[in-house]
């Protein structure tokens, strides 16, 4: 009984904690838009193939026939993808330490139209990072999105039933 009061208000309060950041997100980037696995898979879904692009060697390997493919459906370029030249439909991005201009990457006119999905930034650790990394993200990028972060249940495991089941329509 005690357990499941425990995980109630724990739950609440991280949730609680979600809404507080995004409003000092909003603060910082007024044109930033508060986003669920639900929303993003209907407004970003034009496709039934889906691409996921990280910084793994393999990456590599990949030839300019095979990103006119993917320019071709739905891709998603997951956290340094941002450094690689090919501009997926969306970026999804973490808090980082910046180190190595990462978000002034994102100055550069060629993701002036790019869709950026910011998440994981609801954790009392993480504050001041994200209040970092907001400030850092330009004024020229249009579609600043902010992921409903992990603790609200429709986004716990994000990507799978996302791909699963509303980009691909696989059961």
């Amino acid at each position: 009984y005690f357990n499941n009061i425990y995980a109630y208000y724990l739950d609440l309060s991280k949730k609680i904690l979600s809404v507080i950041y995004f409003i000092i997100i909003k603060l910082i980037k007024n044109n930033a838009k508060l986003y669920g696995a639900k929303r993003l898979a209907k407004d970003f879904k034009s496709s039934e193939n889906m691409f996921i692009l990280a910084t793994g060697d393999s990456i590599n390997n990949y030839c300019k026939k095979d990103f006119e493919t993917i320019k071709k459906s739905d891709s998603i370029g997951i956290n340094f993808f941002i450094l690689h030249n090919f501009i997926p439909k969306l970026y999804l991005i973490e808090p980082h330490e910046n180190e190595c201009g990462y978000f002034s990457e994102l100055d550069q006119k060629k993701f002036k139209e790019a869709s950026i999905m910011y998440k994981g930034y609801a954790s009392p650790r993480k504050l001041f990072k994200v209040i970092l990394n907001i400030i850092k993200v330009p004024s020229s990028i249009k579609n600043f999105l902010v992921m409903k972060d992990a603790w609200h249940n429709e986004n716990f495991n994000f990507i799978t039933p996302l791909l699963r089941e509303k980009m691909l329509n696989v059961e």
